[in-house]
């Protein structure tokens, strides 16, 4: 088993690099609610987007589906959409993440 990069350096000289919530209405876009075809159209097409199956999404804290990624203000917005393309939660970051594996 690999160690993820985040495990191996003390949590004292670790930067936060993202907030996540799984509940939130934040300028139009409500968690349980807001389906990805209203997110593309509040935000526009997405730099990136990654699906993830129920392993992957277990590794990353997330439900199987779909995460976009969208560029705000210099940071990214990552909106994590499950199966059915509804939003379940956004996570704000410094950057896209690197693939796990």
């Amino acid at each position: 088993m690999e160690i993820p990069k985040y495990a191996e350096t003390d949590e004292a000289e670790t930067p936060i690099s993202a907030i996540r919530t799984t509940r939130a209405d934040v300028c139009g876009l409500t968690v349980g609610k807001t389906t990805k075809a209203e997110l593309t159209a509040l935000l526009g097409e997405p730099l990136e987007t990654r699906a993830y199956d129920t392993d992957e999404a277990a590794d990353r804290m997330l439900e199987a589906g779909e995460s976009l990624f969208f560029a705000l203000s210099g940071r990214i917005l990552q909106a994590h959409v499950d199966e059915n393309s509804v939003l379940q939660c956004l996570i704000l970051r410094d950057a896209i993440p690197e693939a796990l594996y």
